[in-house]
């Protein structure tokens, strides 16, 4: 079952591990707003204007995933990424470069298969 779809620009951060004062999106709990377990299943991302910096995605401290293309970006998995209710969606980026970075994902319940 389909539960939304959440967006949120970026704002430099000093808590970016990838680069401290870099662009960084986090999905809090209270913007999530999902009291089960869910997966993600679509990310959407465009932004900042330089193609060769990366991005990072982290699920609370815990490193996730990576993409060379941090400027304009999907990621479509074969399997959906897990989050548990209070889990924080984090995604990094290796640059300062404007505009604000913004980030779309899409959840669902988690697949049964």
């Amino acid at each position: 079952m389909y539960l939304g779809q959440r967006t949120k620009a970026g704002a430099l951060s000093t808590d970016n591990p990838f680069l401290s004062g870099g662009w960084a999106v986090s999905f809090l709990p209270a913007d999530l707003a999902i009291q089960e377990p869910f997966e993600i299943f679509h990310i959407a991302v465009r932004g900042p204007a330089q193609p060769s910096c990366n991005l990072q995605l982290w699920l609370d401290t815990t490193f996730y995933s990576t993409t060379p293309r941090g400027d304009i970006n999907d990621y479509d998995p074969n399997w959906g990424i897990p989050v548990r209710p209070g889990q924080t969606v984090n995604f990094y980026w290796n640059t300062t470069t404007n505009p604000a970075p913004v980030v779309a994902i899409f959840c669902r319940q988690p697949n049964p298969f």
